[in-house]
């Protein structure tokens, strides 16, 4: 093999390798924007989930007669359960539920870090319906379905009564 042969081969091999190096680079960049797309996806729905949950659950308290004559008394006249019989304290225990358990699923897709934390408040983190002696007088009760971090964070944010209160 002649110095001009070996010239050629060694032209050719540095230049496969460059080819090999730009492909493999050229790959990283595909895949970082693909994942970016997904993120950008996968928060785009988280969100709508969100939104959805949300707007189910304001139709279930706006279409329950029931409902809608308990939750302005607990809201706005400071009832506690005692105020209530027995079926209207279920009514409004099952509410609460699900209306914390709604804030509960924001704060962990934020903590997530699935949709932004910033703003979780707005999603439902502080509201008057967590503030009213209602729940004050129920959150004992309620507080043992709900994980320990999004329990900090919501007897924090809220003012309510943590497991170790006096």
């Amino acid at each position: 093999m002649t110095e001009s042969d070996r010239s050629k081969a060694s032209w050719g091999r540095a230049l496969r390798e460059v080819g090999a190096v730009t492909g493999v680079v050229l790959g990283l960049v595909f895949v970082g924007i693909e994942i970016r797309a997904n993120t950008a996806a996968i928060q785009g729905e988280t969100l709508q989930g969100i939104s959805d949950q949300s707007t189910n659950l304001q139709m279930q308290f706006a279409t329950d007669p029931d409902l809608v004559r308990l939750m302005p008394r607990v809201i706005s006249e400071g009832i506690v359960p005692s105020d209530l019989d027995d079926e209207d304290q279920y009514r409004v225990l099952v509410a609460y539920l699900s209306i914390v358990r709604v804030a509960e699923n924001r704060y962990q897709q934020a903590a997530l870090g699935t949709v932004p934390g910033e703003g979780i408040d707005q999603f439902g983190g502080s509201s008057v319906l967590y503030t009213t002696p209602y729940i004050r007088a129920l959150w004992p009760l309620l507080r043992g379905n709900f994980a320990p971090d999004f329990l900090e964070y919501f007897e924090r944010v809220n003012g309510l009564p943590s497991a170790s209160s006096p």
